[in-house]
């Protein structure tokens, strides 16, 4: 196997490492806590949602790409993941992984149950890569939403607008490439004063505020009803919360953690809120 160049990584190869060795570290501690349950439970979430509905999806575009350099990245780096999943697999289905084994495994090694368990490698576990790769997923799944929701005909590419904090949109404007491939988008822009076109679909997320224009995609009065639906999930969150906040009891009680925690929550669902309103109002116009 290829010995993979840190310096060359992708940063969706940092991020699926990244998870990885998060993933060891805590399948470590729930076996040294005896909770085995635990433990399958980490190795599962880490296969299905982290490398097979994320990483892989972002690695077949790189698979077919033009960037030979690239292409063997992306290649060497699902290989290593999928050697060292079947490590954390091998004690639950020994057979199947066996069998995957030999065709991953060198010439010179041996059978699966007889290599080592996957060591955690600290360095690799990067908050910040992670986060960034997060933002970048949310908006892909929103954009996804949107059009699954109103029923977008999947060979349409519609235009995204992208409107919160510069540093973001900087870290985002990275991966235009993945989101035009994994989301179906054409033109994308993005920036702290863009403004929101006229009878767009709208989504908030983590204090981005995305857009994407309907004209020629979709019924307008469906996106309408879908944007008072979203506000009145929202009204409900935040009228739970002020609920907490306005009882006596649970303020002078609680942890001082806990009420600044209900208290940023309380504020980005005020947020939101407010900018889904103008959103929807300016759709109605």
């Amino acid at each position: 196997m290829k010995k993979i160049n840190n310096d060359n990584l992708d940063s969706t190869d940092q991020w699926i490492l990244s998870r990885l060795n998060r993933t060891i570290k805590e399948i470590d501690i729930a076996y040294s806590d005896y909770k085995i349950n635990e433990a399958i439970k980490k190795v599962y979430n880490f296969i299905w949602a982290d490398y097979c509905d994320w990483y892989i999806e972002f690695a077949k575009t790189r698979f077919y790409g033009s960037d030979k350099q690239d292409r063997n990245i992306a290649q060497s780096v699902s290989v290593h993941i999928m050697r060292e999943t079947l490590k954390l697999l091998h004690p639950y289905c020994p057979f199947i992984t066996e069998e995957l084994w030999s065709y991953f495994k060198t010439d010179e090694e041996k059978m699966l149950i007889l290599t080592t368990w996957p060591q955690e490698d600290e360095k690799m576990i990067d908050n910040f890569i992670e986060d960034e790769v997060q933002v970048l997923m949310d908006v892909i799944s929103s954009v996804r939403n949107i059009r699954s929701s109103l029923n977008v005909s999947p060979g349409k590419e519609a235009d995204l607008i992208i409107r919160g904090e510069q540093n973001i949109c900087n870290s985002l404007s990275k991966h235009k490439g993945f989101l035009q491939r994994l989301a179906k988008l054409d033109e994308i822009h993005m920036g702290k004063e863009v403004e929101k076109p006229s009878q767009s679909a709208t989504v908030v997320i983590k204090g981005l505020e995305l857009f994407v224009p309907l004209s020629g995609l979709i019924d307008i009065n469906k996106e309408v009803e879908r944007l008072t639906k979203q506000i009145h999930e929202m009204e409900a969150r935040l009228a739970s919360v002020n609920k907490k906040m306005d009882n006596k009891n649970f303020v002078d009680r609680a942890p001082e953690n806990v009420i600044d925690h209900e208290r940023g929550k309380q504020k980005n669902y005020q947020e939101d809120l407010l900018k889904l309103n103008q959103n929807l109002n300016s759709l109605q116009k």
